[in-house]
């Protein structure tokens, strides 16, 4: 594998790399460090048989010339990591086993791997976040495809799943839902019509991330770097709130954040809508990987301990 990926590296980036070795990364893509002749370089591996790769990868085109806007301006510079182009001019490059794409390595660990934020730590964060958030929709090279839709097409798909398409699950799988088959059906109802509210409303909106966790920032020399922006969206705040709402520091969070942005009102609505569409879309995810991914027995035992958490 090391020599198919030095190969795009080079084709694709041009460069010359003397060791390509597996780094701690996410359920959507593989991570690695390269040490090349030209320098130290964090390459992304989504692999083409996962069901989850059209997702993540599908507006690469569309998000990284932004995330370029962004890291080169003075408010984001050095506080959130995009991607470098091809020699070509692109963001990505594949061959038959997957897509790749290349980003300048930030040395340091993830708070997931490395313990909670520390009280600098949130404030950077909500200075970062408070910043993004400064952007709209006249951010250049912003497309309509990263506006926020409010959609959740996947929601059909898992109340499916609690009714007649119960027997496809497998049965570790049923034996930890059973007990919540109706909730789920009805989360996967509710999802959609608060979406649907939300599109009539007319919701201000705002650039996001979408999925800001520990294990999406690096504990960098400067302090905390935002990374894995696959995800970016002209949305209302809340699609990023949603997921500190529960920290112990989101408080202290909420306190620096408000003051940097004094007009954002905050929006229940959004609130829920955003908290139910990631729980389903979660689910939904483990219920593909499962059926369709024919993930090892370690693999299939960190689902169903991951989906047990969720109840």
């Amino acid at each position: 594998m090391e020599d198919s990926f030095a190969s795009v590296l080079e084709k694709a980036w041009g460069l010359h790399p003397r060791s390509i070795r597996p780094q701690p990364g996410g359920w959507a893509a593989l991570a690695y460090r390269v040490e090349a002749e030209e320098g130290t370089y964090f390459l992304k591996f989504y692999e083409k048989r996962r069901a989850s790769t059209e997702k993540w990868t599908a507006l690469i085109d569309a998000y990284s010339p932004v995330m370029a806007h962004l890291a080169g301006t003075p408010a984001l510079g050095g506080r959130v990591c995009a991607a470098l182009e091809t020699v070509s001019g692109h963001y990505s490059a594949q061959d038959e086993a997957g897509i790749y794409m290349l980003f300048p390595f930030v040395p340091g660990p993830t708070p997931g791997f490395e313990g909670e934020l520390s009280g600098p730590e949130v404030d950077r964060l909500a200075e970062t976040v408070a910043a993004l958030h400064g952007f709209g929709k006249e951010t250049p090279g912003l497309r309509r495809s990263l506006w926020e839709d409010y959609q959740a097409p996947f929601c059909g798909d898992v109340a499916e799943y609690m009714a007649g398409g119960w027997r496809r699950l497998p049965g570790p799988l049923q034996a930890i839902l059973a007990p919540h088959r109706v909730s789920i059906e009805e989360k996967a109802r509710r999802c959609p019509r608060l979406g649907q509210s939300l599109a009539s409303q007319g919701t201000a909106c705002v650039l996001c991330h979408t999925d800001i966790h520990d294990g999406n920032m690096i504990r960098g020399p400067q302090g905390l770097v935002l990374v894995d922006w696959e995800g970016l969206k002209l949305a209302p705040a809340e699609a990023d709130l949603f997921l500190l709402a529960d920290k112990p520091w989101y408080p202290h969070f909420g306190e620096i954040y408000t003051a940097l942005r004094p007009d954002y009102r905050p929006n229940a609505m959004a609130m829920e809508f955003y908290t139910l569409r990631r729980w389903l879309e979660d689910l939904y995810e483990w219920i593909q990987q499962l059926l369709f991914d024919r993930p090892d027995a370690k693999t299939q035992a960190e689902i169903y301990r991951i989906v047990q958490g969720m109840f």
